[in-house]
């Protein structure tokens, strides 16, 4: 990360990646210890144990093997299951965390051209156009404001670069 310093204000320009979700495993961990905690184990508390832990291997594997959940970088946001939204495609970012749970937290990215899907509950497909993308980053340590502040550096960098302020 490069570091500069504008109009008396230190600015960090480069590639972020937030990678961790400590607090998903260890709640899983915590979870599994209470269910267990019981000196009988019957098929009940069995059935109740399985699902915690396959989604505690599945995080473990997920840390091990595909760590990035979220990269902000001069090309744009990459996010694990959206893939790459350039600085082109992108009007502004915002960021939402839950009120009642510290846990729920997304990333609020304002796109230019929508996002169509169709929805066929229905007896003819209904077309849905949508200009928000929530990025999820729950249970994940990184502070959203910051990776909000961040993206709207590097999209503010990108406009500098090439450009095409708006």
């Amino acid at each position: 990360m490069r570091k500069f310093h504008i109009y008396g204000l230190d600015v960090e320009v480069g590639n972020k990646t937030y990678t961790t979700r400590y607090r998903l495993i260890a709640l899983l961990l915590a979870l599994l210890f209470l269910l267990t905690n019981s000196g009988q184990a019957g098929y009940i508390e069995a059935l109740f144990v399985a699902p915690p832990f396959i989604l505690l291997l599945h995080e473990i594997y997920r840390l091990v093997n595909k760590p990035t959940i979220l990269v902000v970088g001069y090309n744009g946001i990459y996010h694990h299951k959206l893939g790459l939204i350039p600085w082109s495609n992108i009007e502004q970012v915002e960021f939402h965390r839950s009120m009642t749970t510290l846990f729920v937290k997304s990333l609020i990215v304002f796109i230019k051209e929508p996002q169509v899907s169709y929805n066929y509950w229905f007896i003819k497909p209904i077309k849905m156009e949508n200009k928000r993308i929530y990025i999820s980053m729950s249970f994940t340590d990184c502070d959203v404001e910051s990776a909000c502040q961040h993206a709207k550096v590097m999209k503010s960098w990108y406009e500098a670069t090439n450009g095409n302020a708006s």
